[in-house]
């Protein structure tokens, strides 16, 4: 049965292929948290120091901070849809379903 069209996958989520979706935001979340936490240690090294700019080019840590940025407003929205889609699992629920009953998911944007 199709439950709904995902814009993540361009693929249309259902019963069939819910497990990969599922698997696609767990570890899109899992490689946000890396990605996280190794600025976090080099941001915690390079600060230390006190040739803190001398480390890279200018340019970098500009693409560094517009990494930072797009991980953060699109690490929100990925963790939004696992914690989402795990409440949806536990309770045996479609998004389909959800949307309809607009009582089982926390976010208002479901």
């Amino acid at each position: 049965k199709l439950d709904h069209h995902c814009i993540w996958t361009q693929n249309c989520i259902g019963y069939r292929n819910q497990k990969s979706f599922y698997l696609f935001t767990l570890y899109m979340s899992i490689g946000l948290f890396q990605f996280w936490k190794g600025t976090l240690v080099a941001f915690g090294r390079m600060y230390g120091t006190c040739k803190f700019f001398s480390f890279f080019e200018p340019g970098v840590y500009i693409l560094w901070i517009i990494t930072c940025f797009s991980a953060f407003v699109v690490g929100i929205m990925i963790v939004a849809l696992l914690i989402s889609h795990t409440i949806m699992i536990l309770t045996n629920h479609t998004t389909l379903m959800t949307m309809k009953l607009k009582r089982m998911c926390p976010f208002p944007f479901c």
